[in-house]
């Protein structure tokens, strides 16, 4: 935090601020909770699958990736516990001053869209530590709490003991946002489905899809997205799945390998089936080159699952609302979160 009495004032002025909105609903509301898993029960959650799946489902291309290289094992079994391994063992404790910069932002964002979008901004956080920068060191959410590195929390700390809380806000607001978001969708999965399906018009496939091995052994596994079985149709029993993968048939070791794809899908009479060649590789291409796709969300870079499409938009909807209003006047952004926007002010009341 930037100084004691600085704190001190920023916080009471952050409770002035909440109670003036909730006085303004007819009733209280305390702002979140804001919570902070030690080392032992972190290391708990990043291993737990019980929940949903995500170890367990790993191939060797993202286990490599998400550990840059560093799993080891003489079978798929041993793979994917030596990566549950790396994870649960980076698990790490927030120092006093950590938890302090992490609760005054997330707090701020929870204010700034308390008005509008309650239920969201009411949502509470939680936030787990990770020594190392595993998956390539991008932050992402396990269970219900917001996964961190040491490097991008110690960069928090830093921007705010610099003082310069509104750059602090405009830099990382929106990905507080975002990675609130994927906790929200945790927590109502039938609300978004209703937004992808209804507004989006995705379909989910409970079956799942028929694919090639080719395409199973390079899946990207995104613990924001595990139940990728989303698809969008593109013509009469033709469909568009986005994924993302490792495309590349050489030693992958980092997440910036990964390639977003829209994968040909058709429905036959025994459900839904991936469009294959002669060498029974998939037929696909670059989800940035299907166009309809891609202009329907002009806007978003994680095309390639709607639960990554809508914590995309939720940030861009705060930088509109919150950090950078006259992006209200770009036609083409606010054109693009206009559907998405429209749907939040209704359903997040």
């Amino acid at each position: 935090m930037a100084h004691t009495r600085t704190s001190s004032i920023a916080f009471f002025t952050l409770i002035a601020v909440i109670t003036s909105v909730s006085a303004a609903a007819g009733k209280p509301v305390k702002p979140p909770a804001v919570t902070f898993l030690d080392q032992k029960a972190a290391a708990k959650v990043l291993a737990d699958e019980s929940v949903e799946p995500f170890f367990s489902v790993m191939q060797p291309k993202e286990i490599a990736a998400l550990t840059a290289g560093k799993a080891k094992g003489k079978n798929l079994t041993e793979l994917r516990k030596s990566c549950r391994d790396i994870f649960s063992g980076a698990a790490a404790s927030f120092t006093n001053k950590e938890k302090a910069a992490l609760t005054w932002l997330a707090r701020q964002v929870s204010t700034q869209f308390m008005k509008d979008y309650p239920k969201f901004a009411s949502l509470p956080w939680s936030f787990i530590k990770l020594s190392k920068p595993l998956a390539g060191g991008f932050p992402h959410t396990r269970n219900k709490q917001i996964v961190f590195t040491q490097a991008l929390i110690t960069n928090i700390v830093r921007s705010k003991d610099s003082g310069n809380e509104k750059r602090l806000i405009r830099a990382l607001g929106p990905l507080f946002v975002h990675e609130q978001m994927h906790v929200f969708q945790r927590y109502n999965p039938k609300l978004m489905a209703d937004l992808y399906t209804k507004v989006w018009k995705f379909q989910h496939i409970k079956g799942g899809i028929q694919s090639p091995q080719w395409l199973i052994d390079r899946n990207a596994s995104n613990p924001d997205g595990i139940d990728i079985n989303w698809i969008i149709p593109v013509g009469k029993d033709k469909y568009l799945w986005p994924r993302a993968i490792f495309e590349r048939e050489a030693e992958v070791n980092a997440m910036r390998d990964m390639t977003m794809i829209g994968v040909n899908v058709i429905k036959t009479k025994k459900g839904f089936a991936v469009v294959t060649d002669k060498n029974k590789k998939p037929v696909y291409k670059s989800l940035h080159r299907v166009n309809a796709y891609k202009e329907m969300f002009p806007t978003v870079r994680s095309l390639y699952h709607p639960n990554e499409i809508a914590a995309d938009l939720m940030a861009q909807i705060y930088l509109i609302d919150v950090t950078t209003p006259n992006l209200s006047q770009n036609n083409r952004f606010a054109k693009a979160i206009a559907p998405m926007k429209t749907w939040c002010l209704k359903n997040f009341k």
